[in-house]
């Protein structure tokens, strides 16, 4: 099956929980609006930061940032269990622990030009996973694309298939 197959079946799979389920609203600052329910603020905003990253606003749709994947990643945490909130918090610490290997500063300090870099470097093991970076780029933008397709920023004005 082609992506574009995948995606067209996840959109229509997804649209009647979508319209039940709206996602939180977040203020312009990427921090939420609602109290949050697992996340800490500094870790919502760095997920807020990487799903932008691995689904950015263009001229054509809005990111995942205004689809508020975050928020909805945030919800989904929540009602996870302990091994799932587990491995969240652990990559999220992975992701700052290895940047800060870089220049001794947090994800969030760099320029979205080296953010990028550091995303591309946790794509690179997609594949075939050898890390811990590897393994939880394969956690967050699955829940990335799940969340953004599931908004209705992400099925009424996302990105044509």
């Amino acid at each position: 099956m082609k992506r574009r197959e995948a995606l067209e079946l996840v959109m229509i799979a997804a649209a009647p929980i979508a319209a039940q389920q709206p996602h939180l609203h977040t203020t312009g600052d990427s921090a939420p609006a609602t109290a949050l329910r697992f996340l800490s603020p500094e870790e919502f905003r760095l997920v807020d930061r990487l799903t932008e990253i691995i689904i950015p606003a263009d001229a054509h749709s809005p990111g995942a940032h205004e689809a508020k994947v975050a928020a909805y990643i945030d919800e989904l945490l929540a009602d996870s269990g302990a091994n799932e909130q587990g491995g969240w918090r652990a990559g999220l610490e992975t992701v700052e622990s290895e940047t800060r290997k870089l220049h001794g500063k947090p994800f969030l300090n760099y320029s979205s030009v080296q953010q990028d870099q550091i995303m591309k470097k946790m794509a690179e093991g997609e594949e075939s996973p050898k890390t811990g970076l590897h393994r939880f780029f394969i956690r967050i933008k699955s829940q990335t694309l799940s969340g953004y397709y599931t908004s209705s920023a992400g099925l009424l004005q996302g990105p044509p298939l």
